[in-house]
C-alpha cells in the first residue's frame, strides 16, 4: 500500500522553487575537449600487431555473448576487434609484437558468461579479466584484480599468496564492453642486472573507477609466459581459459626520462597590484639561485609575484604537453619564444590550464611568474608536462601544490529502506540543481532530475559523499556518488513528436507543458515520483533487482496518445540476438520484453523511442549493466 507522505511533497516543492543556478555554474554547453597527447592504437584489421596469431584468435567486427550462455561468444563480421571464442584449457595466449617498459596500456575488454582471461604486463604480471558481474565482495581472483604469486613448494594452503583484489567490483554484465586503463611501471636493474626496484601497477582503473593504486610485486604472478624479470616483455592476452574480445587497445610507451628544469633563479618583488606589474617598477628584493620551483618560495602568504628563471631539458623531439593549476595566482609561463600560460588570479586550483608546444631535444629558455596579489588564505601552484616517450610529471615540489589536509569525508549510506537525498550533481559536465539521488538496500542507487522529469545516472556499492555539500562552506555543492556509474541521456523523457523525423528537445520547450507534482513514498521508502506534461499524468518507480545491476523502470500514464519515451541515445544502439538493445558502445542495455521499440538517428546520435499507445497504460522496462 503507497503512503502518500503530503509533507514530504511540499516541502520537495519548496525546494524546487527555491533552487536558482549558482553564477558560477558551467554554462548550458559541452563542455570543450580537454587537450591530451595520443595514444599509440593497435591496428586490428589483421593480426600483424601480434606475434604469429594462433588459430583460437580471430579479427572481426564485434561480439556478442549472450548474458545466459555460459562461456558462448559470437564474433561479428568485420574488423577492429580481436576475439578468442575457445573454450576452457584449449586455447593459445596471443603476444603484442611489441615489448615495453613502463607504459599506460587502455583497452575495452566483454567476457563471455563465466568466462576467464588475463592481462599480462611484460608477458609477466596479471591484471584479471573474470566475468565477475554480481560479486559482493571481490578477490584478487576477480575482474580488474591482481592476481596472485604461487610458489609449488610451499604448504598446500599456503601456495597463493600477494594477489590483490580491486578495492571495488566496477565489473559490468557479461556481453558489455568494459574500459581498463593500466598505469604500469617496470622493474629496475643497476648495471650488473640486480634488481633494484620492483615491477609496480601505479594505476589500475576499470569503468572509471580506480581500483590499484601503488601496488608493487615481487616478482611475476602465476601462469605468467616468464618465470624471470626483465626491464621490457610483450604484453599477453590469455587465450586459454574462455571465450574474450578486445578492441580499442592502445598505449604510451614511457622510455625516455623526465624534462628538468636547470639553472634556476627566483627574482622577487613585493606588489599588490591585480595585474602583473612592470617589473622596472618595483624594487627588486631578492635574486638568487635555486634548485625547485614552489609556490612557497616567497615565504608569505600575498603581495608578492616570483620570476623563474632557467632552462628546461628537453629529451627528445616532439609535442609537450604542459599543464598549470593554481589557487587565485596569476600565472605567466614563457617556453623558447612561446606564451604558453598568462593567465589572471581568478582561478581555483580545480580549473587546471593546457597547452600543447612542440619541442627540440636539447635545452631551451623557461620563465616562469607568479603573481599573488591577495587571498593569502589560498596557496598552491602547480606545472606538469608530458612529452615524447615522457610520463606525465611535475616540475614544482611536491609542497607547491598541497592543499592541506583533506577533510574527513561525509558519507551518506544506504539503510535498510531506501534513503533520499536532495542535492546539485554533475551530469555531462552541466550541474543538476534539482536532482533526487536515492539509495536501497540492495545497493543499487540512482539519481532523478525532477525538474526535467529523467533519471540521470545510476550506480552500485556506496551511496553518496555529500563532502561537497556540507563541509564547511559546502561551496561545490555538489553530491558524488560512490561507485561505477552508468549516466543516461538527461532530455525529458516524453514528448509528442509531430513526425518520426522531428528532433527530440535537449530541454524543455515552450510548447510543452511540464509540472512536477513532489514524490509519494511507499512503506519501504521507495519514491514514485509524480508529474504532468501536456495534461497527462505519469508516475514514475525504480525497482532495484537483487545481485545483479538491474534497475527496472516502470511508467504509469494516464493518456499516451501522441507521446514518446526516450529510452537511452548515444553513438551507438544496436538490437542484439536476445532482443535487448546495447545503448551507446554497450555501455548498458535495455529490456523491453515483448515491446517493440524504433531505432532511428537524429541530431548526430542514435536514439532509442517507444511509441506510446492512447489512453491509460504502464510501461515497465529495465535497464541492466
Amino acid at each position: 500500500m503507497n503512503v502518500n507522505y503530503r509533507l514530504a511533497w511540499l516541502l520537495a516543492l519548496l525546494w524546487l522553487s527555491a533552487c536558482t543556478p549558482d553564477p558560477e555554474l558551467p554554462p548550458e554547453t559541452e563542455p570543450e575537449p580537454e587537450l591530451a597527447l595520443p595514444f599509440t592504437a593497435m591496428d586490428l584489421s589483421d593480426l600483424s600487431g601480434f606475434q604469429s596469431g594462433p588459430d583460437n584468435w580471430a579479427i572481426a567486427g564485434g561480439a556478442y555473448a549472450d548474458r545466459s550462455k555460459p562461456l558462448t561468444m559470437e564474433p561479428l563480421e568485420g574488423t577492429g576487434v580481436v576475439v578468442n571464442t575457445a573454450p576452457p584449457r584449449s586455447g593459445a595466449h596471443l603476444f603484442t609484437a611489441f615489448e615495453h617498459g613502463d607504459i599506460e596500456l587502455e583497452l575495452e575488454v566483454m567476457t563471455a558468461k563465466n568466462s576467464n582471461s588475463g592481462i599480462y604486463l611484460q608477458g609477466r604480471y596479471e591484471i584479471q579479466v573474470f566475468d565477475s558481474w554480481g560479486v559482493k565482495t571481490p578477490q584478487h581472483s576477480d575482474m580488474c584484480g591482481i592476481y596472485q604469486r604461487w610458489d609449488d613448494d610451499a604448504p598446500k594452503g599456503e601456495r597463493g599468496y600477494e594477489g590483490h583484489p580491486p578495492m571495488m567490483n566496477a565489473a559490468k554484465a557479461p556481453g558489455l564492453w568494459q574500459q581498463v586503463r593500466i598505469l604500469f611501471h617496470a622493474p629496475r636493474f643497476d648495471d650488473n642486472g640486480q634488481k633494484v626496484q620492483n615491477a609496480e601497477f601505479r594505476e589500475v582503473w576499470l569503468n572509471g573507477i580506480k581500483v590499484h593504486e601503488n601496488v608493487e610485486l615481487t616478482g611475476p604472478t602465476r601462469a605468467a609466459l616468464f618465470t624471470d624479470e626483465a626491464p621490457t616483455g610483450p604484453i599477453m592476452l590469455q587465450g586459454d581459459h574462455g571465450p574474450v574480445a578486445y578492441r580499442n587497445i592502445r598505449y604510451k610507451r614511457y622510455d625516455n626520462p623526465p624534462v628538468e628544469t636547470r639553472n634556476l633563479t627566483v627574482a622577487q618583488y613585493e606588489t599588490r597590484q591585480e595585474e602583473i606589474p612592470d617589473w622596472d617598477t618595483l624594487e627588486l628584493q631578492s635574486n638568487t639561485p635555486v634548485d625547485s620551483i614552489s609556490f612557497y618560495q616567497a615565504g608569505t602568504r600575498a603581495g608578492f609575484a616570483l620570476i623563474y628563471d632557467g632552462v628546461l631539458a628537453v629529451p627528445a623531439t616532439g609535442d609537450y604537453l604542459f599543464t598549470t593549476y593554481a589557487n587565485h595566482t596569476a600565472i605567466r609561463v614563457i617556453v623558447g619564444q612561446d606564451t604558453l600560460f598568462d593567465r589572471d588570479n581568478s582561478y581555483s586550483m580545480g580549473a587546471k590550464a593546457r597547452a600543447i608546444t612542440g619541442l627540440s631535444a636539447g635545452t631551451v629558455p623557461f620563465q616562469l611568474v607568479l603573481h599573488k596579489p591577495g587571498r593569502g588564505w589560498r596557496r598552491g601552484f602547480g606545472l606538469e608536462v608530458e612529452g615524447p616517450g615522457i610520463e606525465r610529471h611535475t616540475l614544482t615540489t611536491p609542497a607547491s601544490a598541497k592543499q592541506g589536509p583533506k577533510p574527513e569525508p561525509i558519507i551518506i549510506a544506504a539503510e535498510t529502506q531506501a534513503t533520499l537525498q536532495r542535492c546539485f550533481m554533475l551530469h555531462e559536465g552541466k550541474k543538476r540543481t534539482h536532482a533526487v539521488a536515492v539509495a536501497t538496500p540492495q545497493g543499487l542507487h540512482y539519481a532523478y532530475d525532477v525538474e526535467r522529469g529523467t533519471l540521470l545516472k545510476a550506480w552500485s556499492g556506496g551511496f553518496l559523499d555529500a563532502t561537497d555539500m556540507w563541509h564547511e562552506r559546502g561551496e561545490a555543492q555538489l553530491g558524488q556518488p560512490l561507485g561505477m556509474v552508468i549516466a543516461f541521456h538527461s532530455d525529458p523523457e516524453l514528448y509528442a513528436l509531430k513526425d518520426e523525423k522531428t528532433a527530440w528537445p535537449d530541454t524543455l520547450t515552450a510548447s510543452q507543458t511540464y509540472r512536477q507534482k513532489g514524490y509519494e513514498l511507499d512503506a519501504e521508502g521507495h519514491p514514485t515520483f509524480l508529474y504532468q506534461v501536456d495534461g497527462t499524468s505519469v508516475n514514475v518507480q525504480h525497482r532495484p533487482a537483487a545481485g545483479e545491476r538491474r534497475l527496472t523502470r516502470i511508467l504509469t500514464i494516464t493518456n499516451g496518445d501522441g507521446l514518446w519515451l526516450k529510452l537511452g541515445d548515444g553513438k551507438t544502439i544496436e538490437e542484439l540476438p536476445d532482443g535487448t538493445y546495447a545503448v551507446n558502445n554497450h555501455q548498458y542495455l535495455v529490456d523491453l520484453g515483448e515491446k517493440e521499440a524504433k531505432l532511428r538517428q537524429s541530431n548526430g546520435q542514435m536514439e532509442l523511442l517507444l511509441a506510446l499507445s492512447p489512453g491509460a497504460q504502464t510501461i515497465e522496462y529495465d535497464i541492466i549493466w
